[in-house]
């Protein structure tokens, strides 16, 4: 009885230091899936839809947008410059 006490003990405390060390380096996710899908399911929904941000395209320039290179120029705020 005892050994099935500490054998349980030891399984949690495992994926509790898994979970913490995955979460820490940002991986792991397919790994920890499953366990806040059960128990806590606004995060795997959260996860599902950062993912799929993650994966979406950049828009495309539309007809007739300027394509601008490098900076941005300066906006003229209608002050003289200080110096």
């Amino acid at each position: 009885m005892v050994a099935v006490v500490v054998l349980f003990a030891c399984v949690l405390s495992g994926l509790a230091w898994a979970a913490r060390r995955l979460r820490r380096r940002g991986g792991g996710g397919s790994l920890m899936n499953p366990f806040d899908e059960i128990w806590h399911p606004v995060a795997h929904q959260a996860r599902i839809e950062a993912e799929a941000a993650d994966e979406r395209p950049a828009p495309s320039p539309l007809p007739g947008d300027r394509l601008v290179r490098g900076p941005l120029p300066e906006r003229d705020t209608g002050t003289p410059p200080q110096g």
